[in-house]
């Protein structure tokens, strides 16, 4: 009787493990899905920006629209930018932050940040189209939804 109830209880725990692949995430994959929407946006963009556009190794596609003057900050600086983000598939903006400052230390942000912005002078300004996988990924956050990749204009004002 001991034999049949540690049998089951194997059984149960062996079906409470097994992972049902609708619940599965491959971040290969939605990295080559969000690359394909990333180069597919592109497309329909003027030829300015098409024209000019970079892709990191990273995964990061970005345009640099006013190039700075001076040095460039690092992951461990204090970043001063004005910026607007956007959901690529919606287009929806999710933040404005182009009518005043904002300050961030660079390490404390997105993976996406922390990669782009590195690529501006001081005074530089940008567009940078963020995989989801640099972004907030397959959780979201607040308004974001999850997988979704974000397009970000910023302008580095300064840095310390």
């Amino acid at each position: 009787m001991k034999k049949l109830i540690f049998f089951i209880g194997v059984l149960l725990l062996a079906a409470s493990c097994n992972n049902d692949d609708d619940n599965t995430f491959d971040p290969t994959l939605q990295a080559e899905i969000d690359d394909q929407v990333i180069q597919d946006y592109l497309k329909t963009q003027p030829d300015s920006i098409q024209d000019n556009v970079i892709r990191d190794p990273s995964g990061i596609y970005y345009v640099i629209l006013k190039e700075g003057t001076g040095e460039h900050p690092d992951v461990y600086s204090t970043v001063y930018v004005y910026y607007k983000g956007w959901l690529m598939e919606t287009g929806e903006l999710f933040e404005d932050h182009s009518a005043s400052v904002a300050v961030f230390n660079l390490s404390g942000l997105i993976r996406g940040w922390q990669i782009g912005i590195p690529k501006l002078d001081k005074q530089g300004k940008g567009i940078f189209y963020i995989p989801s996988g640099l972004a907030y990924g397959p959780d979201g956050s607040g308004t974001i939804p999850p997988n979704s990749v974000l397009i970000f204009e910023i302008y580095l004002a300064d840095f310390e």
